[in-house]
Protein backbone atom coordinates (compact mmCIF):
# COMPACT_ATOMS: atom_id res chain seq x y z
CA UNK A 1 0.00 0.00 0.00
CA UNK A 2 0.92 3.04 -0.89
CA UNK A 3 -0.38 7.02 -0.03
CA UNK A 4 1.93 10.10 -1.27
CA UNK A 5 -1.32 12.25 -0.20
CA UNK A 6 0.33 15.14 2.64
CA UNK A 7 -0.82 13.32 5.99
CA UNK A 8 -2.13 10.30 4.54
CA UNK A 9 -3.22 6.95 7.03
CA UNK A 10 -2.40 4.54 5.05
CA UNK A 11 -3.34 1.01 6.83
CA UNK A 12 -4.42 -2.68 6.49
CA UNK A 13 -7.13 -3.85 7.78
CA UNK A 14 -8.04 -7.37 9.60
CA UNK A 15 -11.14 -8.19 10.25
CA UNK A 16 -13.17 -11.04 11.47
CA UNK A 17 -16.34 -12.05 12.88
CA UNK A 18 -15.87 -10.01 15.96
CA UNK A 19 -12.89 -7.59 15.35
CA UNK A 20 -11.45 -5.07 13.18
CA UNK A 21 -7.72 -3.58 13.47
CA UNK A 22 -5.97 -1.40 11.29
CA UNK A 23 -2.28 -1.74 10.80
CA UNK A 24 -0.36 1.39 9.11
CA UNK A 25 0.92 4.58 9.61
CA UNK A 26 -0.42 7.74 11.77
CA UNK A 27 -0.13 10.43 8.92
CA UNK A 28 0.32 13.56 11.44
CA UNK A 29 3.16 12.35 12.87
CA UNK A 30 4.14 9.41 10.30
CA UNK A 31 4.52 6.78 13.31
CA UNK A 32 3.60 3.11 12.53
CA UNK A 33 0.28 2.33 14.86
CA UNK A 34 -2.00 -0.49 15.47
CA UNK A 35 -5.55 0.89 16.13
CA UNK A 36 -8.54 -1.02 17.31
CA UNK A 37 -11.52 0.02 15.49
CA UNK A 38 -14.07 -2.33 17.35
CA UNK A 39 -12.71 -0.48 20.59
CA UNK A 40 -11.99 2.50 18.94
CA UNK A 41 -8.89 2.85 20.45
CA UNK A 42 -5.13 2.96 19.84
CA UNK A 43 -3.19 -0.14 20.83
CA UNK A 44 0.44 0.02 19.77
CA UNK A 45 2.25 3.11 18.47
CA UNK A 46 6.07 2.74 17.29
CA UNK A 47 7.23 6.44 16.53
CA UNK A 48 9.74 7.64 13.93
CA UNK A 49 12.46 8.49 16.67
CA UNK A 50 11.72 4.56 17.77
CA UNK A 51 9.62 4.91 21.13
CA UNK A 52 6.94 2.78 21.54
CA UNK A 53 3.48 2.92 23.66
CA UNK A 54 1.46 0.20 24.34
CA UNK A 55 -2.13 1.45 24.74
CA UNK A 56 -0.93 4.91 25.68
CA UNK A 57 -0.42 8.33 23.85
CA UNK A 58 1.05 10.43 23.96
CA UNK A 59 4.31 8.37 24.67
CA UNK A 60 6.56 9.84 27.50
CA UNK A 61 9.20 7.60 28.00
CA UNK A 62 11.36 4.89 25.11
CA UNK A 63 8.99 1.91 26.35
CA UNK A 64 5.85 2.77 27.81
CA UNK A 65 2.97 0.27 28.73
CA UNK A 66 -0.05 1.47 30.09
CA UNK A 67 -3.15 -0.99 31.19
CA UNK A 68 -6.91 0.63 31.08
CA UNK A 69 -5.55 4.34 31.17
CA UNK A 70 -3.54 3.29 33.93
CA UNK A 71 0.47 2.91 34.35
CA UNK A 72 1.40 -0.87 35.24
CA UNK A 73 3.04 -1.24 38.61
CA UNK A 74 5.45 -4.43 36.86
CA UNK A 75 6.51 -4.95 33.72
CA UNK A 76 8.54 -7.93 33.32
CA UNK A 77 10.96 -8.62 30.55
CA UNK A 78 13.13 -11.28 30.57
Amino acid sequence: IESTGTNSYPAFRLKNDAREYDLGIDGATDAFRIYDVTGTVERLRITSTGTVGINCTPIAFPLEVKQQGEEIEKLLLG
